[in-house]
């Protein structure tokens, strides 16, 4: 299980992807987390989010090219894709008969997920928009509190405006 302040019961709450939710349902009771989601654009009206999966291809200088696609399609099966829900490896892919019960589970904030998803998802060109550029921004004065021993609630305000600067200028990119 994956060591972080919020399942230490150290900080009470964190921004976090869903692939998170089977550990925080192993690790903590239903009763002590949810979900929520991010906030609208202001213009849009939207919530902006990713949805990552995990991938399978097949290397093209693969040795047995077709046994190989073969083990990809069955990764991408119902019945794989079951397997792997079960094992709280993956987020259940787009098969509803998966992932309906999936995100059903507790916390009931996951269902939100799955609306939000299903209202408000649209295909771009980016994951994550703009987050490395954002990242590259607010770890460093972050890592750098830890690091040194700087106090880490002005670090914090420092990281806060600069993450709202740089979230700011995501927001105009990401309207264009």
């Amino acid at each position: 299980m994956a060591n972080t302040p919020f399942m230490d019961r150290k900080v009470a709450m964190t921004v976090a992807g869903i692939w998170w939710a089977t550990e925080f349902n192993k690790g903590l009771d239903a009763d002590e987390w949810d979900a929520a989601l991010l906030p609208k654009h202001p213009k849009t009206g939207k919530r902006t989010m990713t949805l990552e999966s995990d991938g399978f291809w097949v290397f093209k200088g693969a040795k047995e090219p077709e046994l190989a696609f073969n083990l990809v399609k069955y990764f991408a099966s119902p019945a794989a894709q079951q397997m792997f829900m079960d094992a709280g490896y993956v987020i259940p892919s787009d098969i509803p008969d998966i992932a309906n019960p999936w995100y059903a589970q507790k916390p009931d904030g996951l269902v939100k997920v799955l609306e939000n998803l299903n209202t408000d998802s649209a295909k771009n060109g980016y994951t994550n928009f703009e987050s490395a550029t954002i990242n590259s921004v607010v770890a460093p004065i972050i890592l750098t509190a830890f690091a040194d021993g700087s106090d880490i609630a002005q670090a914090l305000k420092d990281a806060d405006a600069a993450m709202n600067g740089e979230l700011a200028t995501a927001w105009e990119l990401f309207a264009q």
